[in-house]
């Protein structure tokens, strides 16, 4: 498994405890990646991770709920909301990524953990929500929040350029 992709596993796995148990602290949450994160970058990238989902999960939840089509974000599978979370926090505010890159990890962890529908379920929802973002032509369509955590830097523009770029790919028809 490569590196980061540890710390998006992990990063999922704090999420999932803490969509169980809500009064799980902040401090049990870190304490989790960093035993489960040998190295400090990848600490950091999972922190960064659990963190700013948690720290935008209000938008991130509502901005789930628009785009999913006859699902109610609490009726989904725990291992589903939370990976499709983790992706949308990721295209909106996590480090700079090529959308094809955060759908693939999203893709994989719900292999890992979800059932047999996730993948397919989770790929069509991010997929919605990667044309909503382009079709918004805006940086940052989810307003942050602001919680006691460190602030969570919004992707910079060139992040957005990517996603149109990969969408512009796919549409081009392949050369005969």
């Amino acid at each position: 498994m490569a590196r980061r992709s540890r710390a998006r596993e992990v990063a999922l796995q704090a999420l999932y405890q803490r969509d169980q148990n809500k009064s799980m602290s902040e401090a049990d949450a870190l304490a989790f990646l960093n035993r489960r994160l040998a190295e400090p970058e990848l600490q950091e990238l999972g922190k960064l991770l659990f963190l700013g989902t948690l720290q935008h999960l209000q938008a991130i939840d509502e901005h789930l709920g628009r785009v999913a089509d006859n699902w109610s974000v609490d009726r989904m599978a725990i291992v589903d909301r939370n990976v499709l979370r983790l992706g949308i926090f990721e295209l909106y505010h996590g480090p700079e990524m090529p959308f094809k890159v955060v759908l693939d990890e999203a893709i994989e962890l719900a292999k890992r953990y979800g059932s047999e529908e996730s993948p397919g379920f989770v790929n069509g929802i991010l997929d919605k929500v990667a044309s909503d973002k382009n079709e918004t032509k805006t940086a940052e369509p989810i307003a942050p929040e602001t919680t006691a955590t460190e602030p969570v830097t919004p992707a910079e523009e060139p992040a957005q350029e990517k996603v149109e770029s990969v969408a512009a790919t796919e549409a081009e028809p392949a050369p005969a």
